[in-house]
């Protein structure tokens, strides 16, 4: 079994539960979208991060779930290696601009 695959299904799945909380309760997860130790200030716009930051992370959520899924599919149905080649390039870029896009937001609307 490759671990590599369930890690990342789950870490793509706790990524979209955590997007899912956030906007449901209207509250910035620590840990995921802001650091642990990172203190919003009072004249923060929670609102306008989470609207501008919600689909990107369940954007790369998704590509974290098929990611994994695909992992895990590829050691039960061999596929040529440039579908699993393209679908890692893929969810690293992806992870690469979201991390610029967190680090804009962060700035525009946290202050921090």
């Amino acid at each position: 079994m490759d671990y590599f695959g369930v890690f990342m299904l789950a870490w793509g799945a706790y990524t979209l539960g955590q997007m899912h909380v956030m906007k449901k309760k209207g509250t910035i997860p620590k840990g995921v979208m802001v650091s642990k130790k990172a203190t919003i200030p009072n004249n923060a716009d929670v609102a306008g991060f989470i609207r501008n930051m919600y689909w990107k992370g369940m954007v790369l959520g998704c590509l974290g779930c098929i990611m994994g899924i695909s992992d895990m599919v590829k050691l039960s149905y061999p596929q040529p290696q440039i579908v699993t080649i393209i679908v890692y390039c893929v969810f690293f870029a992806s992870l690469a601009v979201f991390g610029i896009c967190l680090k804009k937001a962060q700035k525009k609307f946290l202050h921090i």
